[in-house]
């Protein structure tokens, strides 16, 4: 997830420099206090569940990428452990699956790609890996599978590059690089034994599919709009797939698009509110659908003709019911901040940040 202090709409205010007051209607539902995680190194960090009541929190301190663990649903935490040194822009990403956690960081002075690898719970790691030599990364994505099944996805210069292991990252096959296209973003899921990556090139969302742990790829399917698209997730359960995007219309708003075969086809982008002003998306797949947090401006000045900036914004929850066809009533999770990633522990659990501090809140089941 990226921190977004401004914003810009495809259509203008009447007068610029206006403080705009959003009203909406959102549940007040039953989320916990909120716990601190560090009270600085927000920009970076993500979590994942590691199973019922466990999770894992990375996220980028001074000197390196830290991690905090819980096995009480987020009502405590370990003590932050440095597992791999600060390198370049600090950017990473974070996968887990039971007792193995991955963390992928983008290069250091040597170029090359690390890989960190634990299979305690995130208690320890081994010493980061090198895996492709590369310039400046742009973005990167990582997901675990069933059956020792793991991609890593980032794109550089030379396009959009794919790493698989079958061994659960003991060892991966040659990279696969994507030449026809060179991504701003990229996000990974695994499920069902299919391998999904979704790539956002400015304006347009794609999705690719692999059913052979990465050997071959379908060709590259558009799936979002025309529109200005940025921060980008993708959560996957069975032979449901969700995309979820912020585009530039009107005001920043949130889509998610889904498909119910494994990626072969696409439903038309659905939002969740036509509130506009909605930013930083991140998605978990359910046993009925899927669950979104986002963040919402609530209060923003204009600053000029097409920027504006954010002067109060909060954090909502959404879930969407397959069999329903729709999504159900937001919650506010916190009066202020922006979320960084979402997580199930029995029952959702926020990561979000306020300033540089990070926190998370879980809900009441």
């Amino acid at each position: 997830m990226r921190l977004l202090t401004t914003g810009r709409a495809l259509s203008l205010p009447a007068a610029a420099f206006v403080s705009l007051v959003i009203a909406s209607q959102a549940l007040a539902a039953s989320w916990s206090p909120r716990v601190a995680i560090t009270e600085a190194g927000g920009r970076w960090s993500d979590i994942t569940s590691l199973g019922r009541e466990k999770a894992i929190v990375a996220y980028l301190g001074v000197d390196g990428i830290y991690v905090k663990r819980t096995a009480n649903a987020g009502l405590n935490w370990s003590l932050g452990t440095n597992i791999a040194p600060r390198r370049g822009r600090g950017l990473f990403a974070l996968a887990g699956r039971g007792q193995h956690v991955d963390v992928v960081s983008t290069p250091s002075a040597d170029g090359y790609i690390k890989y960190s690898h634990s299979t305690d719970g995130g208690a320890t790691f081994a010493q980061p890996r090198s895996l492709d030599w590369t310039g400046d990364v742009w973005d990167v994505s990582v997901a675990r599978g069933c059956c020792g099944r793991l991609i890593i996805a980032y794109t550089d210069n030379d396009g959009t590059n794919v790493l698989v292991s079958g061994d659960g990252g003991q060892t991966f096959r040659p990279t696969v690089t994507f030449l026809d296209s060179i991504a701003d973003q990229v996000a990974v899921a695994i499920a069902n034994g299919v391998m999904f990556l979704v790539e956002v090139n400015y304006s347009e969302v794609y999705a690719r599919r692999s059913v052979d742990e990465g050997r071959t790829w379908t060709d590259r399917v558009q799936i979002g709009t025309a529109l200005p698209v940025v921060d980008l997730d993708v959560a996957a359960r069975g032979s449901n797939v969700y995309v979820a995007y912020q585009v530039w219309e009107r005001g920043d708003r949130i889509y998610v698009s889904a498909s119910y075969d494994s990626a072969k086809t696409w439903t038309r982008p659905d939002t969740p509110t036509y509130v506009a002003w909605q930013t930083s998306p991140s998605l978990h797949a359910t046993e009925s659908g899927v669950a979104l947090t986002y963040r919402l401006c609530t209060n923003l000045v204009w600053k000029d003709a097409t920027w504006y900036t954010c002067l109060d914004d909060r954090v909502d929850y959404v879930e969407y019911v397959d069999a329903d066809g729709m999504w159900g009533t937001r919650e506010v999770v916190a009066s202020d901040g922006t979320p960084r990633g979402l997580a199930f522990v029995g029952k959702p659990i926020v990561l979000y940040q306020v300033d540089g501090a990070l926190y998370v809140k879980s809900r009441s089941p």
